[in-house]
């Protein structure tokens, strides 16, 4: 039974922890991808930032009136592609952030027994 312990740990140390790492590293992408919902961001990125209906109470057609709206809602459309823009280059940066730091820990987790060796030859 003892002589399986180091077995065991080099199949855990080789094996079954960087599956872990990958598994846990996957699932952080996904959960930056959502959190700033880039994919509805990028689907939506000329809509309105919100969608205000006032009702219309003249009869006719009042030129005022649409001209008012047309500028409001181009004007929502405008600061809906900014914050989105925004939204979608801040969640960018981050899920880069997140595959580089999940890469760096893998290459990290094969490279830390050499470390450790090269410090006790040294």
């Amino acid at each position: 039974m003892t002589s399986s312990i180091p077995i065991l740990f080099i199949r855990w140390y080789l094996v079954d922890a960087p599956r872990a790492i990958l598994h846990s590293w996957r699932n952080f992408l996904i959960w930056a991808a959502n959190h700033f919902s880039l994919g509805m961001h990028l689907t939506h990125l000329f809509s309105p930032w919100r969608r205000t209906v006032t009702p219309y109470t003249s009869q006719g057609f009042d030129f005022n009136a649409w001209v008012e709206s047309v500028l409001i809602t181009n004007f929502s459309r405008l600061i809906g592609f900014v914050i989105r823009i925004f939204t979608i280059i801040i969640g960018l940066v981050w899920l880069l952030l997140v595959f580089l730091f999940g890469f760096l820990l893998f290459i990290g987790w094969y490279a830390l027994p050499l470390v450790i060796i090269l410090n006790f030859l040294i």
